[in-house]
């Protein structure tokens, strides 16, 4: 009930488009985020590995039980080193996460309270409340990609995915992302693309995964794939993104007129 609420005043609020309304609805966001006990698929797990931390970050970084990012276990060891209990480090990630949601939202959205509604309504549960290190790594890093596209900064964006990369090795992706950003691709080339990825879907690209699994990042990726020769392709999720993709294309003009941020 409290989640339909929240949607429902952001509904509402977004049609206003007021700085106060937006601001209301991030700290709702917030409040949720930081009070919440065992909501999320990972919340306990996250609980577990903090309680695994050395509290001193030399032991940890030397002795650390488990093959996370060292930034995101040296983060863990300075907040037990002061005492700091699980919920205060899963409210600070929570808290990062949402101040650049809100950055992002105030900087390159005509209606700010509307963005942040869609990313409650989408992605918010998922990479706030669950997958920590990849929400925070999101968050921070679109924001920080999205500037420096803007302000032309290649060596900036690939100093901060670097040290993104020290909370989630995915950051380094960013880099990439920059410099793809700088191909001038027509709409045509873009439906192209969009038609050659659904066809690859398609396909059993599970077991070409499973042969190159001996990689290092494909062996990390290794444990998102398929490897069964079913087409699970049209499931709730694969049409809902399709759905996502053909909006995008339609109003791919209209957003162009407005400038090469939107």
């Amino acid at each position: 009930m409290v989640y339909y609420s929240v949607m429902l005043f952001g509904y509402v609020a977004s049609w206003f488009n007021k700085r106060i309304f937006f601001y209301s609805l991030a700290a709702i966001l917030i409040v949720m985020a930081v009070f919440r006990y065992g909501v999320g698929i990972d919340y306990f797990a996250y609980e577990y590995l903090y309680n695994a931390l050395f509290p001193s970050v030399i032991d940890e970084i030397k002795y650390g039980l488990y093959d996370q990012e060292v930034g995101f276990r040296v983060i863990g060891a300075i907040f037990k080193n002061f005492g700091l209990t699980y919920q205060h480090y899963v409210g600070f990630f929570a808290v990062i996460n949402l101040i650049y949601m809100v950055k992002l939202c105030k900087r390159y959205s005509i209606n700010p309270t509307l963005s942040l509604l869609i990313f409650f309504c989408f992605y918010y549960v998922t990479w706030v409340f669950s997958a920590i290190r990849q929400g925070v790594v999101i968050a921070v890093g679109l924001y920080y990609l999205l500037k420096y596209i803007e302000e032309k900064k290649p060596f900036r964006l690939i100093l901060v995915s670097l040290l993104l990369s020290l909370i989630h090795t995915s950051a380094l992706i960013l880099i990439l992302f920059y410099f793809v950003s700088r191909i001038n691709l027509k709409k045509k080339t873009l439906i192209v693309l969009s038609v050659i990825s659904i066809i690859f879907s398609f396909l059993p690209t599970g077991i070409l995964v499973n042969r190159l699994s001996w990689l290092p990042v494909i062996g990390d990726a290794f444990l998102y794939v398929d490897t069964s020769l079913s087409l699970n392709f049209l499931d709730f999720q694969g049409i809902v993104r399709i759905i996502l993709l053909i909006m995008a294309l339609v109003f791919y003009d209209y957003y162009s007129k407005q400038g090469e941020m939107s």
